[in-house]
């Protein structure tokens, strides 16, 4: 009976010791970790936006769902840091930066998803990009356009009802802007300006000119939508719109507009 005893004492020991396991599911072999990377990008449809750094991939948002499954981190670093179990079964992981809601010059947002498969016992290993999830605009002028014109101002209104100004100064060179205007995607810009002419006297300012309201009706994401105001022929101003690139990489024209404001009245030797 002594003997019995002892073995039964040496079996619950064994048990209770299975038991003190801080990751009893995992040893059973039902759970894995996930190791995620992200990579933002900076590359919009009409070309690339290369003066402004993409934030660190650490700094995203993390939002991970599946079934039974919905957790969020405020960044990919606070994830990596709680080593998280995870059942097996398929999942989704998505990452943001910024405001999709807010608009201004440098206000880029990003965004990226990744679904993936867990394997119990397993690490399992992504890697995300997190591309450019807001719209762009740009007004630009031609040198042909500043023969006639010069102390340039264009304002863009969004449908949000926010407005932003690009300033030509002084000769009218195209204004440098260190982070491109972001805008919400799906969203309407209404684009009005006004210049002065060139003076016919070159003594006094010139005569100011205003450039009626253009509309663009929506937006597309990661897309940069130029506003280019020209004036090749006399008489007229034309706005070229352009949106995306062709297959050389040059900015893809989609629209050109004459503008009636009356441009040949001797203000300009030519």
């Amino acid at each position: 009976m002594k003997r019995l005893l002892i073995i039964l004492s040496a079996a619950a020991l064994t048990a209770g010791a299975g038991c003190s396991n801080n990751e009893p599911a995992a040893s059973a072999g039902g759970y894995g970790r996930l190791e995620l990377h992200c990579t933002p990008s900076n590359d919009i449809v009409a070309g690339v936006s290369t003066r402004a750094e993409a934030p660190a991939g650490e700094e995203f948002a993390l939002r991970i769902t599946g079934t039974d499954y919905d957790r969020s981190w405020e960044t990919l670093a606070a994830f990596a840091a709680a080593d998280e179990l995870f059942a097996k079964g398929s999942y989704k992981a998505t990452v943001t930066w910024g405001d999709p809601t807010q608009e201004g010059f440098g206000k880029r947002c990003y965004a990226g998803e990744r679904e993936f498969e867990i394997q119990p016992r397993q690490t399992t290993e992504e890697h995300i990009t997190a591309t450019v999830a807001n719209s762009q605009a740009l007004v630009r002028t031609t040198e042909q356009f500043r023969k006639y014109f010069h102390d340039t101002r264009f304002s863009v209104t969004t449908g949000s009802s926010n407005t932003f100004e690009f300033t030509f100064e002084g000769g009218g060179s195209d204004p440098d802007q260190t982070d491109p205007l972001c805008v919400a995607a799906s969203t309407s810009l209404a684009v009005n300006g006004t210049a002065r002419r060139q003076s016919a006297t070159g003594t006094d300012s010139g005569r100011e000119v205003n450039f009626p309201e253009q509309r663009l009706e929506t937006t597309t994401p990661r897309t940069r939508h130029i506003f280019e105001y020209d004036a090749a022929d006399a008489g007229s101003a034309t706005l070229n719109i352009y949106i995306g690139v062709d297959e050389e990489g040059n900015d893809l024209l989609v629209e050109t507009r004459v503008i009636e404001v009356e441009l040949n009245d001797d203000s300009i030797q030519q």
